[in-house]
């Protein structure tokens, strides 16, 4: 008789998000991931679209930008954590993915300071399920059948010609 992880093969989950760093709770719990900022100038790090999904950080020092943000949220090492964490944790208590062993975490940063580019998140989408497209870095070996993906945006995203609400229907259409 299996257990009801067993039963599910192994499972990757991908978070699209800021990034993340090291932390204790993530040692030997995450797979190599992607980072997909593509504008140099919100990226904080310097050298936009590469493999290290590493979180330089999601403030902002120039108005002309964004909004200026001294503080940095760390939202992606936060919510990986969340994921992560393992039993017996006395600080977070245990990740939503604790039961589950080895590296079942993807990281894929998708934004920076300013936020995120639709087109980054939506490549993100693509590369995390392993989905071969024009101008993809390499194919993602570790197909997520989980995806995180906690943002906000203006507007509704509702389905009319030239929308960006047509574009994330479409990718997830896809993605499905």
């Amino acid at each position: 008789l299996q257990s009801p992880v067993q039963a599910l093969g192994r499972v990757v989950v991908a978070g699209l998000d800021s990034g993340v760093l090291n932390a204790p709770d993530m040692t030997g719990r995450l797979l190599p991931g992607y980072d997909f900022v593509s504008q140099y100038a919100v990226s904080n790090d310097g050298d936009g679209i590469d493999g290290d999904p590493s979180d330089p950080g999601d403030y902002n020092s120039d108005p002309s930008l964004c909004l200026v943000d001294a503080t940095s949220s760390w939202h992606g090492t936060n919510v990986t954590s969340l994921l992560t964490s393992p039993s017996g944790n006395t600080r977070l208590g245990p990740g939503a993915l604790a039961a589950l062993p080895g590296a079942v975490v993807l990281p894929v940063r998708v934004s920076g300071a300013c936020g995120a580019l639709v087109s980054d998140i939506v490549e993100g989408m693509f590369w995390v399920a392993g989905v071969s497209y024009q101008g993809m870095p390499y194919t993602n070996p570790n197909p997520a059948r989980v995806v995180t993906l906690s943002y906000g945006g203006e507007g509704a995203c509702l389905h009319d010609d030239n929308s960006i609400g047509e574009f994330y229907t479409n990718a997830i259409r896809d993605l499905r």
